[in-house]
């Protein structure tokens, strides 16, 4: 191979293609991107209103008191270690504004409007807010739109003023579809590996639309179907998430393999409530897509063919081989990661490590791996206070089971933090979720922030004396069984998951 024509496959795989040789990929690319920013308006429009509750200064995790012990055991060192723009303040204030910041960069992304400087800043606002998030900002989907995000800064072209057309820059194109092959791979190949007796007899689907965090309605009758259709849906999705990823690497596989790939996606979408992961790996998809089916949304040049290129003068070799740095460091990170997801973490080489904990503070690479092992029952904590000690009510939550009589919701692609973690903390005991404690000691202070959060105060704002947790066993009932009560849950098993408590004498 002569110099010259590596020269020329290397600008190729660092710099859009030049306008003389549009590609019919213009109009997809755009799309991908114009809907990447949708995702990032979702996700800080669902994060908006829950901010202060979570993480006010009176929510469950004040981000002032998290920065705080930080700051005081790591020194400098804690800007390196908890990459977050609330370093500068972190108020009630601040937690909107910077919300209010990606809300407002998604959408001029999705206008097209400044695409990589608006890139740069919603990934920021979105890292701002992992950093500082806890177990409330932990979800897959959190971790996928932040390595979406950071990707898409590679594969979009550097400038303020946008590109025409907007072509995405071929190596973030490859590090997107690798994204998309290990995400899938890691789902299915952690559901074959683990010892889990519902993926091996094909009965997983026996329990998980019952037992998923939040049901939907389209969940509850996808449970009754016959026990033949829903172990033939168990086969269907662990060939879709194992085999089929493989042949994504073969380029003419691709227009057929991706819908499979897709028709999985949708289902999940429709029986079940996982904010918007499904959505985020329906948009990797599109990139799958034959450029040719979305031609019509090519753009129109509307300059002088002869002009040098507008994409090529705003990403130049200059940022070309800094961008092969960056992209060779999360490749290699993400190697380790599918190596700790296929076998181990003492398997991943040193170098491969040091690559991951390079990466680790940005939260740019991430290992996924959803439900490997079913649960077979679904437990559910109730909170209840009281103001005399003798009668008490119940605080139900806006979107997990609580009333039998309350059908299953979509509240895709809202993600409601809290309702999420309360199915966790069902599982374990008390004081593996310390935030639980804090959310009754709001309920006794009457928190607004956090009664919010809520889906409504059986004391209409007078404020329990005290209040408790009890766990419960929950089950659907028959659609023959719903026709009669009209309930869609039974709930049985009460027992005691934290003891009544209440302010001490003295404490507002």
């Amino acid at each position: 191979m002569s110099v010259g024509t590596l020269r020329q496959r290397l600008r190729a795989w660092l710099l859009p293609t030049e306008l003389p040789n549009l590609p019919l990929s213009a109009g997809r690319d755009a799309l991908f991107v114009r809907l990447l920013g949708l995702l990032y308006f979702i996700a800080f429009a669902s994060l908006w209103p829950q901010v202060a509750g979570l993480f006010g200064e009176h929510g469950l995790l004040p981000t002032q008191v998290m920065l705080g012990s930080i700051a005081s055991e790591f020194g400098p060192r804690k800007y390196a270690l908890l990459p977050t723009l609330f370093w500068l303040s972190s108020t009630n204030t601040a937690l909107l504004l910077v919300c209010g910041l990606g809300l407002m960069s998604g959408l001029l992304v999705f206008a097209l409007r400044l695409v990589w400087p608006m890139l740069a800043l919603a990934w920021l606002c979105h890292l701002s807010f992992l950093s500082i998030g806890g177990p409330f900002l932990s979800f897959q989907w959190d971790a996928l739109l932040s390595e979406i995000g950071l990707l898409a800064l590679l594969a979009v072209p550097i400038g303020w003023r946008r590109p025409e057309p907007l072509v995405l820059v071929a190596i973030g194109r490859w590090l997107l579809l690798w994204l998309l092959i290990r995400l899938l791979f890691g789902s299915g190949w952690v559901k074959l590996a683990a010892d889990d007796p519902t993926w091996r007899n094909l009965t997983a689907l026996h329990y998980h639309f019952e037992t998923q965090p939040l049901p939907t309605l389209l969940g509850y009758y996808a449970h009754a179907l016959p026990s033949v259709v829903k172990k033939a849906l168990v086969v269907v999705t662990l060939v879709t998430e194992t085999l089929l990823p493989l042949g994504l690497v073969v380029p003419s596989w691709r227009r057929v393999l991706v819908w499979p790939i897709v028709l999985l996606q949708l289902g999940i979408l429709l029986t079940g409530n996982y904010g918007y992961f499904n959505l985020e790996v329906l948009l990797l998809c599109l990139l799958l897509a034959p450029p040719e089916w979305l031609s019509r949304l090519r753009p129109e040049p509307a300059w002088d063919m002869d002009e040098p290129s507008r994409a090529q003068t705003q990403s130049s070799l200059w940022w070309g081989f800094p961008r092969l740095l960056i992209a060779a460091l999360l490749c290699t990170a993400s190697l380790g990661h599918l190596l700790w997801t296929v076998r181990n973490r003492t398997s991943v080489p040193p170098l491969i490590r040091q690559a991951m904990r390079l990466t680790a503070p940005l939260q740019a690479v991430s290992h996924y791996g959803p439900f490997a092992s079913m649960t077979t029952t679904r437990p559910e904590l109730v909170i209840e206070g009281s103001q005399d000690g003798v009668t008490w009510r119940e605080y139900p939550l806006r979107w997990k089971p609580g009333d039998v009589h309350r059908a299953p919701r979509w509240n895709t692609p809202h993600q409601p933090r809290l309702d999420w973690q309360f199915w966790f903390a069902a599982m374990a005991k008390p004081s593996d979720s310390p935030w639980l404690e804090v959310l009754l000691l709001r309920i006794l202070e009457g928190s607004p922030d956090v009664m919010w959060l809520l889906a409504s105060d059986p004391f209409q704002g007078r404020r329990p004396t005290q209040v408790r947790v009890h766990h419960y066993q929950y089950r659907f009932t028959t659609p023959g069984e719903q026709r009669q009560t009209g309930a869609y849950f039974v709930r049985e098993g009460q027992l005691p998951f934290i003891s009544p408590v209440g302010l001490s004498v003295g404490e507002p």
